[in-house]
Parts: C-alpha cells; sequence; structure tokens
C-alpha cells in the first residue's frame, strides 16, 4: 500500500511539473511502470485503478478549482490543466479505464470538450477520448463501449 501512496504521490507531483523535459520523463516513466506489470493472475498493474482515479480526480479538481480562480491568472491555470489532461492521457493509454468509473470520465471528457473550453483544452479531451477508443478495440468489452457511446448519445440529446 505504501508504494502505491509514493507512485501516486511521484505522479501527482511531477506529472503536472512546469518544466516540460522533467514532465516528459515523468510520464515516460508512469507509461512503462503502469504497462508493465508484475506478474499476477489479473495481468493488470495494481496501481492501475488507484492511478486513474488519483488522475481523474485531479483533472476534476483542476477544472473546478479554474471557475473560482480570477482571470488574470488564466496563463498558469489554462497550463495546469493542459498538463494535468496530459497526465489523464498517459494513464488511460497504460491501463484499461476501470470499469466503475468510465461514465464520469466521458462525462467529463464531454463537458471539457464543449465550446466553453478553449482550443487546447478541447483538444485535450477530444485525445482522451481517441485513447480510450483505442482501447476499445484492442480489450474494452461491447458492453463498456456501448456504456460510453450511451454517455455520448444521452449527453447530445440533452
Amino acid at each position: 500500500m505504501s508504494c502505491q501512496h509514493v507512485f501516486t504521490g511521484y505522479l501527482i507531483g511531477n506529472g503536472m511539473d512546469p518544466r516540460p523535459k522533467v514532465r516528459r520523463r515523468v510520464l515516460e516513466a508512469i507509461r512503462k511502470v503502469l504497462s508493465n506489470p508484475p506478474a499476477n493472475p489479473s495481468g493488470l498493474h495494481p496501481a492501475g485503478d488507484g492511478t486513474a482515479a488519483v488522475c481523474f480526480h485531479t483533472v476534476q479538481a483542476q477544472f473546478n478549482q479554474s471557475k473560482k480562480k480570477k482571470a488574470n491568472e488564466g496563463g498558469e491555470r489554462d497550463a495546469k490543466a493542459v498538463h494535468a489532461l496530459q497526465l489523464l492521457k498517459t494513464v488511460a493509454s497504460a491501463v484499461p479505464w476501470p470499469k466503475s468509473s468510465i461514465r464520469e470520465l466521458v462525462e467529463l471528457l464531454l463537458k471539457l470538450s464543449s465550446e466553453a473550453y478553449d482550443d487546447i483544452i478541447r483538444l485535450a479531451a477530444l485525445e482522451v477520448f481517441q485513447v480510450i477508443f483505442a482501447q476499445a478495440t484492442e480489450e474494452m468489452n461491447t458492453q463498456r463501449l456501448r456504456e460510453v457511446l450511451e454517455v455520448i448519445t444521452s449527453r447530445r440529446a440533452s
């Protein structure tokens, strides 16, 4: 359990670092660690679900916080938001997204891809969608894919 806390602390602390080289290397390390799970019967990394949850809550908190900040801090806030989405994309590409929170992830990404946000944030949210659908062709069963599409169609109807 303590290893997971260290890993997620490292993830949050350095995965959104403002320095591009540091952030890139941290994201590569996270992808490598999560893509190569230890020998276990499930074949999935034990930290995968927890890391996905932490990333999701980080992105959610970043965008909830961005509503509260003043407009004069926009540049720094937008950079942190994009870095949070890059972190989410890295984790989503390394592990299958947990079934319990796929609906919340899709709803958040749909919200971020709306016209209320700038082009960079919308593009980053759509890149996360691309990763999710790429997994759908490889690992996701038809039930999960139907759930994702159901969320999308229900949001369009309302």
